[in-house]
């Protein structure tokens, strides 16, 4: 039962996270840990920190693992192949429709109004990640994150200045100096 439960939540993901790599850690939240309980919050950050490290997709480096330390390299294949077939025939689908009715200006406004949506979409995987990762007996590094976050994002907003340069300096802010 428990592997038709991981099927299940890994097709779920996969049918609902259209999109790139940060679309899909909410969706994980969702389902692996709060619908499912698959695995822990602390879990999913761990995968999310070395998955966004690594190159490639971040779904699959977050179902591989999971799939494998579930049901070993049986679950880990069946996860990813389960992840990686809705999105596929989606994309082919939407696709077709796309290519058929792409000049038409109800769908120029539509993808002009999914901006916001995006944006919003990236908000959530930052305040998810932060909530995830923060320890609640240490309040006073909260203050430095959010102070960090607020600066750069100042800085990226009213300047031209690289968003790497920005990455660099807080991260150099965040483990020599806090």
């Amino acid at each position: 039962m428990e592997f038709l439960i991981f099927i299940w939540a890994t097709f779920l993901v996969g049918i609902f996270s259209f999109g790139g790599g940060k679309a899909y850690i909410p969706i994980f939240q969702n389902i692996y840990v709060d619908q499912f309980n698959i695995i822990s919050n602390f879990q999913l950050t761990e995968l999310v920190t070395y998955a966004v490290t690594l190159p490639g997709p971040i779904a699959p480096m977050i179902t591989g693992p999971v799939g494998f330390d579930l049901f070993s390299v049986w679950g880990f294949f069946i996860g990813l192949i389960v992840l990686t077939m809705p999105p596929f025939f989606l994309f082919v689908g939407i696709w077709q429709l796309y290519k058929n009715h792409s000049e038409k200006k109800k769908v120029k406004v539509m993808a002009k109004y999914l901006s916001p949506a995006i944006i919003a979409l990236l908000l959530s995987v930052c305040f998810t990640l932060f909530w995830g990762i923060r320890q609640p007996q240490n309040y006073s590094y909260d203050f430095y994150f959010i102070t960090i976050f607020l600066v750069s994002s100042a800085i990226l907003i009213k300047t031209k200045v690289h968003p790497i340069l920005l990455i660099i300096i807080s991260g150099f802010i965040g483990y020599f100096v806090i």
